[in-house]
């Protein structure tokens, strides 16, 4: 079974990105996010690490960026980036200050609002 939302946010709100996991978790959405550990890791482990973010994009219907006063930083605009082309549905907590990412948020949900949204939306709840 495919991931159908993927949360994508900087380490440094790593706090309010797993707060929004269990939400999602808890409402039987079925989510997935970036990898918890914030250890220094080879190039290798860090090449590896962004093609499983890559997989779980494309093994998702929904990106739901998790910001604060609208920093992403460069990993998750890369992540967005990807997703866009994709053609994957960007959905952010705030509006984002990096204009070349902004332009692709289709809506800014609260976490509250996005779990009302997703739960309408076909096949992401399990």
């Amino acid at each position: 079974m495919s991931e159908k939302v993927f949360l994508v946010g900087s380490r440094k709100f790593a706090d309010k990105l797993d707060h929004v996991f269990n939400l999602c978790k808890n409402a039987g959405i079925r989510v997935k996010k970036g990898r918890d550990s914030v250890k220094k890791l080879s190039s290798e482990e860090e090449k590896n690490a962004h093609k499983e973010m890559l997989n779980r994009i494309d093994n998702s219907d929904i990106i739901y960026i998790i910001t604060e006063d609208g920093y992403i930083g460069r990993t998750v605009a890369f992540e967005v980036g990807y997703a866009v082309g994709k053609g994957k549905e960007i959905i952010s907590t705030e509006n984002i200050k990096e204009a070349g990412v902004s332009d692709f948020v289709s809506k800014i949900l609260t976490p509250e609002e996005f779990l009302k949204y997703v739960n309408d939306y076909e096949g992401i709840v399990s």
